[in-house]
């Protein structure tokens, strides 16, 4: 899963996601990993949808 916008890239990355600056960076990523043929969900908001782990 790849999060875009974050204000908390460690966070993002301690939750096993993939941090993105915007959405351009994230489509990139996402092109470089699985070719440009390909069917997408966006999520607006995701991390208000997200579990928050506690340590």
């Amino acid at each position: 899963m790849i999060i875009v916008d974050s204000l908390v890239p460690e966070i993002i990355r301690d939750t096993k996601m993939i941090p993105a600056k915007n959405m351009e960076e994230a489509f990139e990523i996402v092109k470089n990993d699985l070719g440009s043929n390909l069917d997408l969900i966006l999520i607006p908001k995701s991390l208000s949808t997200l579990p928050i782990i506690q340590k």
